[in-house]
């Protein structure tokens, strides 16, 4: 019975959360590669300072 309790506790709370902290450390990895990409790419254009 205790066995039970926590696998569905691990169904439960665990997987989710587990996929939420992945799911956030991939869109910081992919924001901060693509922002630098992005920068570097248009570098000198006037509308890089309007977005600070």
């Amino acid at each position: 019975m205790l066995g039970a309790l926590i696998m569905a506790l691990i169904i439960t709370i665990g997987i989710p959360v587990g996929f939420m902290l992945l799911g956030a450390g991939v869109s910081f990895v992919l924001g901060w590669t693509l922002g630098d990409t992005a920068e570097s790419d248009h570098e000198g254009s006037e509308l890089i300072e309007t977005n600070n």
